[in-house]
């Protein structure tokens, strides 16, 4: 069964109507909801029947044999009405409206929520149109989206979350609209995004998450977004990733929880604008084709939890500094390709758990690194490891020059240097740290 919307040629008064093939079912019955600003419409049922003065509501009709119907509905008056497309007992084919300026509510809210049996929407002029919350949610037979206008939509929340059918989204530009949560979350079947603007956008919180087709990413800045947590994660075939402005507002103000989490075929990520991130926690987990990483601005992250764990192909890491970060649990644990590390300032962490745990390859590590840190927590810090000798003399000497107390360090297993290779150096910092009463695992 069909049913689209044809072009009407008249608007006064104006009318929309749909073609109804209820061939599938005999008799067939429609339930059909109004959602009428003010006023009342008219309904040609296209059989010979018609409703006249219904309101907002639930209107059934049925059709005593099969066949197809055209339905007209006419507004009586100037009032706006939202159509329900949401019909699940036919399969539904949207053309074009012609209704004028001002012929749709200005909310679309939940429009098309669920219909599973929508096949395809046209061109539709949105001008009085300012939020399209759930319009098209769910909608997992819709493959393709028009190039529509939206210059007064605000909210595009969920708009079109789990159209799995979606292959492509076109170039859409929404110059005032900030909410754009959840927005195309689930759309697992889109391979390409439009380059849409996006650039007054404050919420892009799981805007592309679960968008496991994506193969890249348009060059669109957020320069007003402080969320982007779980932006884009388990974009599973996402390879690339631009240097885009992800936040130029007030210092501090900017979540990048677990953006690309899972991203696992990302292999280069760009030089975005990062410098008022305060939350990197999982952003880059799993990323397990990620070989290496650019010089971006951190020096407002607080929290680097987990940041990169498990990304298995970096190979290195820039030299990237952390002034105010506490947390470094786990931050780099399972980096299996690390060899090297380069010096940076960590020294506001207080929390090493499990910091480069199981970095398996990694052998060369820098002098000084936690001179001014007042950590006592490194816990497995450098658990399964291949430090050299001069590498834990490093580590060593440097926790001890800081002076802390009663502290944590595990620095066992792996092929690390073990205690019968070290220099006197390692060994009587090891030994002032003990003195200490610091509670440190090594490798005989």
């Amino acid at each position: 069964m069909t049913w689209k919307v044809t072009n009407s040629q008249d608007y006064a008064p104006k009318y929309v109507k749909y073609i109804i093939d209820t061939e599938a079912v005999t008799p067939g019955t429609v339930d059909y909801n109004f959602d009428v600003l003010a006023g009342t419409v008219d309904v040609d049922w296209g059989d010979g029947t018609s409703s006249t003065g219904l309101t907002t509501g639930v209107t059934t009709h049925t059709y005593a044999s099969a066949g197809k119907y055209t339905v007209t509905i006419t507004q009586n008056g100037t009032n706006t009405f939202r159509p329900d497309i949401g019909l699940q007992e036919i399969s539904v084919q949207h053309k074009p409206i012609e209704g004028g300026d001002n012929f749709w509510n200005s909310s679309l809210y939940r429009m098309a929520y669920f219909a599973s049996n929508l096949k395809e929407w046209a061109y539709t002029d949105f001008t009085g149109v300012t939020s399209l919350e759930e319009a098209w949610s769910n909608c997992t037979s819709l493959t393709s989206f028009p190039s529509i206008t939206a210059p007064n939509v605000t909210d595009a929340s969920i708009a079109w979350s789990n159209c799995t059918s979606f292959t492509t989204f076109p170039a859409i530009d929404f110059p005032i609209c900030s909410n754009f949560l959840q927005a195309w979350k689930g759309c697992s079947s889109m391979t390409s995004f439009g380059a849409c603007d996006l650039s007054q956008g404050t919420f892009v919180k799981e805007a592309w998450r679960g968008c496991t087709s994506l193969t890249s990413f348009p060059a669109i800045d957020f320069p007003l977004c402080p969320r982007f947590d779980q932006a884009w994660q388990t974009c599973n075939n996402l390879t690339t990733f631009p240097a885009i402005d992800l936040g130029s507002q007030a210092a501090s103000t900017v979540n990048m929880y677990r953006a690309w989490y899972g991203n696992s075929s990302l292999t280069s990520w760009g030089a975005c604008n990062t410098s008022n991130a305060y939350n990197i926690e999982e952003a880059w987990y799993d990323n397990v084709a990620l070989t290496s990483f650019p010089v971006v601005d951190f020096s407002s992250v607080t929290n680097a939890r987990s940041a990169w764990q498990n990304c298995t192909s970096l190979t290195s890491f820039p030299a990237i500094d952390f002034p105010v970060c506490t947390n470094f649990y786990r931050t780099w644990r399972n980096c299996s390709s690390l060899t090297t590390f380069p010096l940076i300032d960590v020294s506001s962490g207080t929390d090493f758990r499990d910091t480069w745990r199981t970095c398996s390859s990694l052998a060369t590590f820098p002098a000084n690194m936690f001179d001014s840190a007042t950590a006592t927590n490194y816990t497995n810090a450098f658990y399964v490891c291949a430090l050299t000798a001069a590498s834990v003399e490093n580590i060593l000497v440097s926790i001890d020059t800081s002076g802390v107390s009663n502290g944590t360090l595990g620095i066992s297993g792996g092929t690390t240097a073990g205690q019968a290779s070290w220099t006197t150096a390692a060994t009587t910092a090891y030994n002032s740290l003990v003195t200490k009463g610091w509670t440190i695992t090594a490798n005989p």
